[in-house]
């Protein structure tokens, strides 16, 4: 599954103990964009705040024309494998779930890649009105495990930055726009390369629905480890 929401305050991503403070491995930044920013491959830090307020990594040039405090940081896509591999993985020794999370990591590189060669535009000219495509995005990945109710929940936010390089070698921010209109086909493109690469380490996979399940985890143990979506289910139908 794909969800997309904008970074409405990035304090909440590198104060509140959720990315950068997280006890887990940090992510390493990907996308075209990345590799214009000489960051490709590089583990994400501090310059992580830079970015995300429309400057250089290290705070010293604008990106684009709005920057600081006011500048709209960027959108949290969140990949989130299937519960059965989920389950896998938690139930996996260390070289295993190192492959699963590979496997993942891979999943979220190739829905980005989709995403910038159909869906990465930025505006520039009078009022915005020149429609451009730009080189690449700019994206921090950080990989979980575990949902806010506790279950395991394997998911990658990757944080794309509103920064991007044209093809002049000037930067701007992104039309969001084009992020939602492909989330669908988005998501559909990482559900199907993880598919493919738990299938490659050995997994049986099925069809299950939209998405798809390993063979290997009953359903009622899928079930037993989905608290968090059977309360938010609940929650709605309580407000119908």
């Amino acid at each position: 599954m794909l969800t997309v929401h904008p970074i409405n305050n990035i304090k909440y991503y590198v104060e509140d103990d959720y990315y950068l403070n997280d006890t887990a491995p940090r992510g390493k930044w990907i996308g075209r964009g990345s590799i214009w920013l000489g960051l490709s491959g590089k583990t994400v830090g501090d310059e992580y705040h830079h970015i995300m307020k429309g400057l250089s990594p290290d705070g010293k040039e604008p990106l684009c024309a709005q920057v600081g405090d006011n500048h709209r940081s960027g959108w949290d896509l969140t990949f989130s494998a299937p519960k059965s591999v989920s389950i896998v993985w938690a139930l996996s020794d260390e070289a295993l779930r190192k492959k699963i999370s590979d496997a993942q990591l891979t999943a979220v590189k190739q829905a980005i890649s989709l995403l910038e060669d159909n869906a990465a535009f930025t505006r520039r000219g009078e009022g915005g009105g020149i429609r451009e495509k730009v080189l690449g995005l700019v994206v921090a990945p950080f990989e979980h495990e575990t949902s806010r109710a506790l279950d395991c929940a394997l998911h990658t936010h990757a944080l794309v930055a509103n920064v991007a390089p044209r093809v002049d070698g000037t930067s701007g921010t992104i039309m969001s726009r084009d992020l939602y209109f492909w989330q669908k086909a988005v998501g559909a493109t990482y559900r199907a390369e993880l598919a493919y690469q738990m299938n490659k380490l050995g997994f049986i996979v099925e069809p299950d629905n939209e998405s798809f399940r390993l063979a290997c985890i009953p359903e009622s143990i899928n079930q037993h480890f989905s608290k968090r979506t059977e309360a938010i289910f609940k929650g709605n139908l309580c407000e119908q």
